[in-house]
């Protein structure tokens, strides 16, 4: 399954591809600064083998422009208890600054809605001001819930059962 969408005005389009047999390879290619690995409370490994032991709920997707794949993003859905969660969500460092987190946040935040969601969140930690601003320009909010021991938590409340986010301007 593939979700798409495009970044700002140019015609480059970002995709969203669950990780599954077929490409989880891919995955261990995404290369992330020192930084990040602050950041990212899950390594690689232990990711990818709860990944691949529930493949049938595709919980980690792949983040491509064209056929190069630039990240990966976990969506967390369960409608029932109103749970809609982003987590993790990783940019490859050569991937960066270029609309393409923006652009797979904005798919995640309308499959969510689509799903049932009325508010999504996803944590961070403090110190990381690039996942902040993004995350602020795109309606989310620190709500004073706290995600571990360092990592805060931000919601964005969405328009439930549309693709259209409040905030960030994205329509289908």
């Amino acid at each position: 399954m593939t979700e798409q969408g495009r970044i700002g005005t140019k015609d480059r389009t970002v995709t969203l591809e669950k990780l599954g047999i077929g490409n989880w390879k891919e995955y261990y290619r995404i290369d992330i600064t020192e930084e990040q690995h602050r950041y990212v409370r899950m390594r690689k490994t232990r990711l990818i083998g709860r990944t691949l032991s529930s493949l049938g709920r595709g919980r980690i997707w792949l983040i491509r422009r064209g056929s190069e794949v630039c990240g990966y993003i976990g969506m967390w859905i369960s409608p029932k208890i109103d749970q809609f969660t982003i987590a993790p969500f990783i940019i490859d460092q050569n991937h960066q600054r270029q609309g393409i987190g923006r652009a797979a946040l904005r798919l995640a935040c309308s499959k969510m809605s689509e799903a049932g969601a009325t508010r999504v969140r996803l944590a961070v930690h403090p110190e990381n001001r690039a996942a902040i601003s993004l995350y602020e320009q795109e309606g989310f909010r620190f709500n004073g819930d706290s995600w571990g021991e360092t990592d805060q938590v931000m919601a964005l409340p969405v328009n439930k059962g549309e693709a259209r986010i409040s905030g960030s301007g994205l329509q289908k």
